[in-house]
């Protein structure tokens, strides 16, 4: 009771607490939620939810294949979700990548990335990620510039301009 409150605390409540007074608290608090893309929970471990960007109105999108799909949650910064085993196309970058593997992970030529690994990738750098076949990789990819594909993904993307 000596302690700064202590002498206060010691003494109780002037007043009785109300009995709903937890009830009132826990009411209020709210378990947290997975994030959400249109009515799919993604299946990302519950530590990072607070982290990501707020995905609402986000949309997935597809890239020219098989088990891949992806959403800007900011400007150059994005969720992408590969199927277990499945590649994703030669391509190169005009500027950095930077990347984070949330879950699963991947194979990048002799490399593996599985969950909590970063990587960076620079523009000289030619690659094939391919998911792992166990299960699905979720990474967040940072890109400066965009993507060159490489073969006739490539020549489709110069054709179209970009």
């Amino acid at each position: 009771a000596s302690a700064p409150g202590g002498a206060a605390l010691a003494r109780g409540p002037a007043e009785p607490v109300p009995t709903r007074l937890l009830d009132g608290i826990l009411a209020r608090l709210q378990p947290p939620t997975p994030p959400r893309v249109g009515d799919e929970a993604l299946p990302l471990p519950k530590a990072l939810w607070p982290l990501l960007p707020a995905l609402d109105g986000a949309a997935w999108r597809q890239a020219l294949t098989r088990g891949f799909r992806f959403l800007e949650a900011a400007p150059g910064l994005y969720l992408i979700h590969m199927r277990r085993g499945c590649p994703f196309p030669a391509h190169g970058h005009r500027g950095l990548e930077r990347c984070l593997i949330l879950s699963g992970g991947l194979r990048d030529g002799h490399r593996v990335l599985e969950a909590g690994d970063f990587d960076e990738t620079d523009p000289s750098t030619v690659h094939t990620p391919v998911a792992l076949p166990d299960e699905d990789c979720w990474l967040l990819a940072s890109l400066e510039g965009g993507i060159r594909f490489q073969g006739w993904r490539g020549w489709l993307q110069r054709l179209a301009g970009a």
